[in-house]
């Protein structure tokens, strides 16, 4: 993978050996003050956004378009009629807490100890201004204004936000006109040998409008799913504004994209066959380890507390994460003993709730881990050496029963057909002037 620099590095090559394909552009500032660039190929008012790092943690978008920008230079027909706008790292601030682990080979137990999520509203991605009833935000990041300036000004037909999976199969969700692409969207990660994930989906209640391809929710529907799933306030629950599609499609962009490739690819994961375990059964078991797990690190967290700075952003997420957690695992046992979950629950859900969960579980006690490394007082030190071997013993747990491997270039290739496969859907419905055929 590729930080902000690498990024940057390697598509001002580009530009420079491209003949004038590519031009270079500046659309704001980081809250640290870094430059926030895209760079741009073709003409016309059918415009294509694409961006990265939409949470800091998953890198796979920036060489993605890195990817396809070599693409264009060795294809420029496809450039011809459309306006190709990429945005590598829209949060470089982010990005670079996360090259501990992404500028090396991929590694779980690296990702572990020094990935970094921010709280939700500290996302670029979800920090958008909203004032409903029930859902009001205001705190809109630089780089979220530098983000939604960018839409607004363009009017793309298209946005395509470059998120990717840690662990599971393949999925995309989508909103708009490229519903009608649902069927035949699997193929381009399966033909380069990538399973479509048939687990757990990330999301429970995006409707499913074929395997591996869901509806992107919107805000208000977001608030209904999680009242109905025993949350009485949505929006306090979450902590953040609305998310970048939503604030494009009020816009008059008409179709929105979320690819999510895996980085880590489980055995099982696509493999529909009968458990021998009730989809209820199987989520009894993943709620009452969780709820363990929670509790332990709840018990090395409150001992951190008061040596922890409340301005850091990591202890900003764990407070989040406390918060959400709590809320969580009450909803979900209420919500467990409703009616519908007695179908049998397929091979791919139980390495989802047994064995990806379980690794998942050890990723707090990374996060508070690396939240303690600036404490230099003794009771700090000793309790970071606590939080150090659960962290361990958990992660050494979890790695023995988790069967995963890292992806190699066939996740390179799958992504850029994918915006191949978006570029000639956008030429298909329009025409050069950007009315429909």
């Amino acid at each position: 993978m590729l930080g902000p620099d690498g990024l940057a590095a390697a598509f001002e090559e580009l530009r420079a050996s491209s003949a004038g394909l590519f031009r270079w552009f500046v659309y704001g500032r980081s809250r640290k003050g870094e430059e926030l660039w895209g760079v741009e190929a073709g003409e016309g008012n059918l415009v294509l956004l694409a961006y990265a790092f939409p949470q800091p943690d998953e890198p796979l978008g920036g060489v993605v378009l890195l990817e396809f920008a070599r693409r264009l230079t060795e294809e420029p027909r496809r450039a011809v009629g459309v306006r190709w706008v990429l945005l590598p790292c829209v949060d470089p601030d982010g990005a670079r807490e996360n090259e501990g682990w992404f500028l090396r080979p991929l590694d779980l137990g690296a990702y572990a100890r020094a990935h970094f999520r921010p709280a939700e509203g500290e996302q670029v991605e979800w920090a958008f201004f909203v004032e409903e009833p029930g859902w009001r935000w205001k705190e809109v990041l630089p780089e979220t204004r530098a983000l939604a300036a960018c839409i607004a000004d363009l009017r793309p037909v298209l946005l395509v936000s470059w998120h990717n999976v840690l662990i599971g199969g393949a999925y995309v969700l989508l909103r708009g006109w490229v519903e009608g692409l649902a069927p035949g969207l699997r193929r381009v990660w399966e033909d380069r040998g990538l399973p479509t994930h048939r687990g757990l989906p990330e999301i429970s209640f995006a409707e499913e409008l074929g395997p591996g391809v869901f509806r992107l929710p919107l805000l208000g529907e977001i608030g209904s799913a999680l009242g109905g799933e025993g949350i009485d306030d949505p929006a306090a629950f979450l902590g953040c504004g609305a998310p970048a599609y939503e604030f494009a499609l009020r816009r008059g962009v008409e179709g929105a994209v979320v690819p999510e490739l895996p980085l880590f690819v489980p055995a099982g994961v696509g493999d529909e066959g009968n458990s021998g375990f009730t989809l209820r059964e199987l989520l009894y078991i993943q709620w009452r380890e969780d709820r363990e797990a929670f509790a332990r690190w709840v018990e090395l967290y409150e001992g951190a507390r008061g040596l922890l700075t409340a301005q850091d952003a990591r202890v900003r997420a764990l407070e989040a994460y406390r918060r959400f957690q709590e809320v969580q695992l009450a909803s979900r046992r209420a919500w467990l003993q409703q009616e519908g979950w007695d179908r049998g629950a397929r091979v791919a859900e139980v390495v989802d709730a047994l064995h990806v969960a379980s690794y998942e579980r050890v990723l707090p006690f990374g996060a508070l881990w690396q939240a303690l490394e600036e404490v230099r007082w003794p009771q700090g030190e000793a309790l970071r050496e606590a939080v150090e071997a659960e962290l361990e013993q958990r992660l050494s747990v979890a790695l023995s029963a988790l069967r995963a491997w890292p992806v190699g270039r066939e996740v390179l290739e799958a992504g850029v057909e994918l915006m191949c496969v978006l570029g000639d859907a956008v030429r298909g419905r329009f025409d050069k002037t950007g009315g429909l055929w």
